[in-house]
């Protein structure tokens, strides 16, 4: 089940980039223009009901699913793992991670996999910031306002691609 705010059927040119903020409960996917303008915003949600294969395939089906609709995507940014998480739902974690990005392998769409104190030192400027720090630089940064701390991340993480691809164009 996802929850959709806008739609790629927006007239768009250029090229996209996409942020993926990976939860067994809520994947935020947010797609962007070489603009910064999102396109579209997603949140993907998995009841703990289901089983973890169910959850798990789910979220990896609506998220190829999205992606393979965009054309002209340059890159996408997927938050990592926070290693720190000290209980088992880090190796599900782990295991959902492997499968986006070999999915994302497989279809041959360029990704890469930011740590969670690099997205927060380039959003906020402190690899420590908390999530409403990082809904607050949000705002100040880009003049976007979430609520959803996934659909925050994974902004953040398409506006970082579109920064670093900017600079590399350069």
């Amino acid at each position: 089940m996802f929850f959709s705010r806008q739609s790629l059927n927006k007239k768009s040119t250029g090229k996209h980039f996409i942020g993926v903020d990976p939860s067994l409960t809520e994947t935020g996917v947010v797609i962007i223009n070489d603009n910064g303008e999102a396109l579209e915003e997603r949140i993907i949600k998995t009841s703990p009901k289901d089983g973890i294969i169910e959850r798990r395939f789910e979220i990896i089906m609506d998220d190829i699913d999205i992606i393979r609709k965009v054309i002209r995507t340059e890159v996408i940014y997927i938050e990592g793992l926070a290693l720190n998480t000290k209980n088992a739902k880090k190796f599900e974690m782990g295991a959902l991670h492997h499968f986006i990005r070999f999915m994302l392998y497989k279809e041959c769409i360029p990704h890469k996999v930011i740590p969670p104190k690099v997205l927060k030192k380039w959003t906020t400027g402190n690899g420590n910031a908390g999530k409403d720090k990082m809904k607050e630089s949000c705002y100040k940064r880009f003049g976007i306002k979430y609520e959803n701390d996934n659909l925050c991340d994974a902004y953040c993480l398409a506006a970082m691609a579109l920064d670093n691809y900017n600079k590399e164009v350069k």
